[in-house]
């Protein structure tokens, strides 16, 4: 399992009132992707545990709400629109943008 987590974190300081509004709407968004089983875990009857339904990761009885989830299928490019691309958005109109891959 991959956590992303993403944000808009600050306004450019040219404009106040942008500034205050960015501020107060400034939140740090956290993904989940989950990777597939890699060949060895399958080889050695390794199964997945985890269930990925949006907002949720389910693993047995306990379940984890993120601003966004993927699951083992989804591809880079659905990964990227989901969650970079916003941001980089963002980036260009003078907000610092970031993506943390951990």
């Amino acid at each position: 399992m991959f956590i992303i987590p993403y944000s808009v974190t600050m306004a450019s300081p040219t404009d106040d009132d942008a500034a205050a509004a960015a501020a107060a709407a400034c939140q740090v968004r956290v993904a989940v992707r989950v990777r597939p089983l890699t060949s060895q875990e399958a080889g050695q009857g390794g199964s997945a545990v985890l269930t990925a339904v949006h907002p949720e990761i389910c693993l047995g009885q306990r379940r984890f709400t993120y601003d966004a989830v993927f699951d083992s299928t989804v591809g880079q490019t659905e990964l990227y629109q989901s969650v970079s691309a916003p941001l980089l958005t963002t980036f260009v109109d003078g907000y610092n943008a970031t993506v943390s891959i951990v």
